[in-house]
């Protein structure tokens, strides 16, 4: 296997595409073409560089809200390894039935004044070796195979920059990323 891995879908939809964003009792999704290596991209967020950002353990996916608190909640791999998503696991109400409702933190913060927040997530593709996707292990995201992470999914290897800091300078192939909003709210409408 020498094919990339890329991803084919996210949810919440990015601000383009849905300005007016998502629930906070939301799950986040990202689902790739192909089973994706756990290594580094299951876990939970720990505060990184003064609460500006958050990251996973290893380092490889990054998460940045300028007016929420860390997120609380796991991310795991599901759908034959396919689908990553975050849970959150921090209750927020009850449903009808009385059971708890989890939601990710909106506008949180010391002094927040908003009805919304802007999420943005980066996942950094793994380094690779000699202009090919094989990767260097666990060095970023890749596959089962370990071909690194084709982030905009061009079909040529490209080593993105891993200079910090992460949100001002990783925003490059073959890294992924993606804003969506958040609103302060609850979806508790019936399926």
């Amino acid at each position: 296997d020498i094919t990339p891995p890329h991803v084919v879908s996210v949810f919440p939809d990015s601000i383009l595409k849905n300005p007016k964003g998502e629930a906070k009792n939301s799950v986040i999704q990202i689902s790739f073409n192909e089973p994706i290596d756990p290594s580094g991209v299951q876990g939970d967020f720990k505060i990184v560089d003064k609460q500006t950002y958050f990251a996973l353990d290893k380092n490889q996916v990054f998460l940045k809200s300028d007016k929420s608190t860390q997120p609380v909640g796991t991310f795991n791999l599901v759908n034959n390894y396919q689908t990553l998503e975050f849970t959150p696991s921090k209750e927020c109400g009850k449903n009808a039935c009385g059971n708890p409702i989890y939601c990710l933190p909106v506008c949180d913060t010391a002094g927040a004044n908003c009805k919304n927040d802007d999420y943005q997530i980066l996942f950094k593709a793994a380094k690779t070796l000699a202009g090919s996707f094989e990767s260097q292990p666990f060095s970023g995201v890749a596959d089962l195979a370990g071909n690194a992470l084709d982030g905009n999914n061009d079909g040529s290897a490209q080593t993105a920059t891993t200079t910090l800091p992460v949100f001002d300078k990783w925003k490059m192939p073959d890294n992924y990323y993606w804003t969506f909003k958040i609103k302060d709210e609850i979806d508790s409408t019936s399926p």
